[in-house]
């Protein structure tokens, strides 16, 4: 029986070469013992499985029946190629080769910068949009396709910063965050957006467009900060049209059975007998100064997700202990807390993207908990669940929900899937039993995308 040597799958992406001429095999073993072999000359035919999630191959221990010496690898030091930069963020691979140019050379300018200056590279198409957004009031697919690039750029950056912060770690070299040129540039490309788009939709262009649809995790986290911009500005329209009088006058007939299953699952008794018991102090309007943030946090919010993908908090994600993916998002968290100059809303933003009203065992809810017993479920303010006062975070509830959309329409395949047959999914999975998601919110978000891209919607009522 051949002897087969657990490994690493960054070992297999740097010797991929030497696994090819010498055709070595590779054992594959997912969580339910399933096994599935490549041999050598398939390693790309394995490489795209992986990248496209192939369920067979999710959350897999690697054996190869040759030991590869980990010496052959490139030094990791050298985090700032694109080779390097692929091998711990498998998952922003591009699909388009166009794309995939076009980031390989973002890339290389960034090498090029000294390190507390490699911002700068973004400058000469922020200063064109700049110049755009000035001139014309309405977007076209060539302004879409610029902020795009941006934001792309924008998602290389940042994950140099995190290798940079892993390997700082490693070190155990001290990290302390400080006022960085980059965060406040950063900030003030992402404000010129949300100001441009409070009177402007961009995913008509998205949903029609194959261009927009690639499914890496940086056109994913670009996606979902627009999304989130854009919701934002819908929600802020319908709150000033009295959305609170007409939740109060809802609330009995369409939400307290879904609230009392939130709070049963807290094994909680806290009264909701209306919507101020829900929601700490009612709801309120977003200030232009959350957007932004929370716009960057949506940006940010799958930073520390590396070799995986994105998901859906079904039960098989949610009993995996190995490989949890939950993880990311406090990775993400503590990246942010440490090394950036942003307020509490952006790390727990991030690093409760993945709550699901606690189904996920997010490390960071039990972080903030205290043994307190809170008396509302949701609050708008950070320190009001840093200090243990509620369950939920109402901006990451947010993030979930446009987060898991994008996942569903764009990141299951290379087609994208049909709107109106997502939601109907997340209604049905999870919205019923166990109720993974703000009812409210997600009411809100569908009636968004109805309204704002006429999307007709045939959904049964639970």
């Amino acid at each position: 029986m051949d002897k087969y040597y657990e490994i690493e799958f960054e070992t297999i992406i740097g010797s991929k070469t030497k696994i090819y001429n010498d055709d070595i095999t590779i054992k594959c073993q997912n969580m339910n013992g399933i096994v599935t072999y490549f041999e050598g000359k398939a390693i790309d035919i394995f490489i795209d499985e992986i990248k496209n999630n192939n369920a067979l191959l999710k959350n897999s221990k690697f054996y190869t029946n040759v030991l590869l010496d980990e010496k052959e690898i490139p030094n990791k030091e050298k985090f700032n190629t694109a080779e390097y930069f692929y091998r711990i963020y498998l998952n922003c691979i591009p699909y388009s080769n166009k794309l995939k140019d076009e980031n390989n050379e973002t890339l290389k300018k960034i090498c090029k910068e000294k390190s507390e200056e490699r911002f700068l590279f973004l400058e000469p198409n922020v200063d064109k949009l700049k110049s755009i957004l000035k001139s014309e009031k309405n977007i076209n697919i060539d302004t879409l396709y610029l902020i795009d690039r941006i934001l792309s750029d924008i998602g290389i950056l940042i994950r140099t910063d995190f290798i940079k912060y892993i390997q700082a770690i490693k070190k155990s070299i001290m990290i302390g965050s400080k006022v960085d040129k980059k965060d406040m540039y950063i900030y003030h490309i992402i404000s010129s957006l949300v100001s441009y788009l409070e009177h402007n939709n961009v995913f008509n262009y998205i949903f029609d467009n194959p261009d927009f649809q690639d499914i890496n995790m940086i056109s994913h986290s670009n996606r979902t900060a627009l999304m989130m911009i854009e919701f934002m500005h819908y929600y802020n329209r319908e709150f000033k049209n009295r959305l609170g009088n007409k939740l109060r006058l809802e609330y009995k007939s369409k939400y307290i059975d879904k609230y009392q299953k939130i709070i049963s699952h807290f094994e909680s008794d806290i009264s909701i007998d209306n919507l101020e018991r829900v929601f700490k102090f009612g709801i309120r309007k977003f200030n232009n100064g959350e957007i932004i943030n929370f716009s960057i946090g949506a940006l940010y919010h799958d930073v520390g997700l590396l070799k995986i993908f994105d998901f859906v908090p079904m039960n098989n994600f949610l009993k995996d202990t190995d490989n949890n993916q939950d993880l990311h998002a406090l990775k993400g968290y503590n990246f942010i807390k440490k090394t950036l100059n942003f307020q509490n809303d952006v790390s727990l933003l991030v690093g409760l993207h993945h709550d699901y009203y606690s189904y996920s065992k997010n490390n960071l809810i039990k972080q903030f908990s205290n043994n307190k017993y809170p008396d509302n479920i949701l609050s708008f303010e950070a320190e009001d669940f840093i200090r243990g006062e509620v369950y939920a975070y109402v901006p990451s509830k947010i993030l979930e929900i446009v987060d898991i959309f994008d996942v569903l329409v764009f990141m299951n395949s290379k087609k994208k899937e049909k709107v109106e047959d997502v939601i109907i999914y997340i209604k049905s999975k999870l919205m019923a039993e166990e109720i993974k998601l703000d009812p409210i919110i997600l009411d809100l978000f569908v009636n968004y995308l109805s309204e704002t891209y006429q999307i007709k919607f045939n959904i049964p009522t639970n």
